[in-house]
């Protein structure tokens, strides 16, 4: 075969290959494994679920999501900033957030 002729048969290759040709430093994506998209977990807010609320003279209590909390302490990754008469303030990742007691639970 004259030399030039030799280019040929290869360059058919890869145009029949079209754009699945895999260059050096690519990476192959695993066919088995299932497509996932990703998520962005700085949007997600959890549920806050406010059950109850107890007050004394000195203190005030609250149980959300089941979890029994005071001014400052933290619930599902929000800290708890006040607790009202029938709903609770939370900051959540610098958002605020009010969540009021169910309407059964109230007086």
């Amino acid at each position: 075969m004259p030399e030039g002729n030799t280019k040929l048969p290869v360059l058919l290759l890869l145009a029949m290959t079209g754009p699945n040709v895999v260059l050096a430093g690519d990476s192959l994506r695993d066919p088995t494994r299932p497509y996932s998209r990703a998520v962005d977990t700085r949007e997600f807010i959890p549920t806050f679920e406010l059950q109850a609320i107890f007050r004394s003279a000195d203190r005030r209590l609250a149980v959300v999501n089941g979890q029994r909390v005071a001014v400052g302490d933290r619930v599902d990754g929000a800290t708890v900033v006040a607790i009202g008469p029938d709903s609770l303030s939370l900051d959540f990742r610098g958002k605020h957030l009010t969540t009021e007691l169910l309407d059964g639970v109230k007086k």
